[in-house]
């Protein structure tokens, strides 16, 4: 069987129009049947406008079973000898995935001699005409050009890989577990990753200015803060702790060993 499926949009949740074809192998006769299964990650509802075209367009010639997911084609042969030719679907109105993560299964198709599914004639799997999105996941947003360039990523609970990150030597967009080190989302919702400050190697994912580990041009890190520092300078002192400062007392302009 030769098929194809055609989306209208590739947006996800989109409502849109899904137009399949397929040209059977054995031949349909005047009585025949035509059954599609519709994935569940697409949404049909009962009130699904469709035109079939075979040797004429026939208008609202499908019947949505819900509770099965299938829709039923029959009364479209209306000539006495048997259909060889191209059978051309449109449904309007159907909903894309609403994400892109798990693509699933796609459109299935049966052809029967009668309007009363007796015997089955061809038969198309559900894992040929699967809807696509315009981005491959983990991309919630895409490059034009590049479906695996992200532009954006999914912030949603379900989501693996919520950190997005512009890697500036190939000027890839990413979509990553967390930001990678030197980075942080300095608790930005949208989970865009951005340079710590110049002070730290690491920083906490909620503040680029607490440093988790120093840069070694900030080699000494003030104790009991994520605040580094190139030297202990004036108004702190270095403690017994390696690379470590502390605070002088409020009534020393500077202090040494201790902060009296």
């Amino acid at each position: 069987m030769v098929y194809n499926l055609n989306q209208g949009s590739l947006k996800p949740a989109d409502p849109t129009i899904y137009a399949i074809t397929f040209t059977p192998s054995n031949p349909i006769p005047s009585t025949g049947s035509i059954q599609i299964s519709w994935p569940t990650q697409v949404e049909i509802k009962d009130d699904l406008l469709c035109v079939v075209t075979t040797n004429k367009a026939y208008e609202n010639a499908c019947t949505v079973d819900l509770s099965r997911t299938t829709i039923t084609i029959i009364n479209v042969f209306s000539e006495s000898i048997d259909f060889y030719s191209t059978v051309s679907i449109e449904l309007k109105y159907v909903s894309n995935p609403l994400n892109n993560k798990d693509q699933g299964l796609g459109f299935s198709i049966f052809t029967y001699t009668d309007e009363f599914q007796t015997y089955q004639i061809d038969f198309l799997p559900n894992t040929k005409m699967v809807p696509t999105l315009k981005c491959t996941y983990p991309c919630k947003e895409c490059q034009e050009s590049d479906k695996s360039n992200c532009a954006s990523c999914w912030t949603e609970a379900w989501a693996d890989y919520k950190y997005f990150f512009l890697d500036p030597v190939s000027n890839t967009g990413l979509c990553q577990v967390s930001c990678p080190n030197g980075f942080t989302r300095n608790n930005d919702p949208n989970y865009n990753c951005i340079e710590c400050d110049s002070s730290c190697a690491t920083c906490l994912d909620s503040d680029k200015f607490s440093c988790i580990i120093c840069h070694p041009d900030f080699p000494y890190k003030l104790s009991g803060t994520g605040i580094c520092l190139e030297s202990c300078k004036r108004g702190y002192y270095e403690t017994q702790t390696l690379n470590t400062c502390a605070t002088c007392d409020p009534l020393c302009a500077d202090c040494a060993n201790n902060p009296k």
